[in-house]
């Protein structure tokens, strides 16, 4: 199971699975409030900066760190 919570550019996943049998309706009810605790208490207060995005961006379409290299801002 996998849910969602907030808007891009800062969405938070989560997804939890298990064996046996599907989760109940109370059960998906707790995940998404756990989800959603914690989305609010990890959310970053300032926004992420162009060149982190970029980065982010490069690393989901299977680039590597090293493949687009980094530079040292002084």
């Amino acid at each position: 199971m996998a849910v969602s919570v907030g808007a891009l550019p800062s969405r938070s996943i989560g997804s939890v699975t298990r064996a046996g049998h599907e989760f109940t309706d109370l059960e998906v009810q707790d995940i998404l409030q756990i989800v959603t605790d914690l989305h609010v208490k990890i959310k970053p207060s300032e926004s992420v900066a162009t060149a982190q995005l970029e980065a982010l961006h490069l690393i989901a379409r299977g680039y590597s760190q090293k493949s687009f290299g980094y530079q040292k801002v002084h």
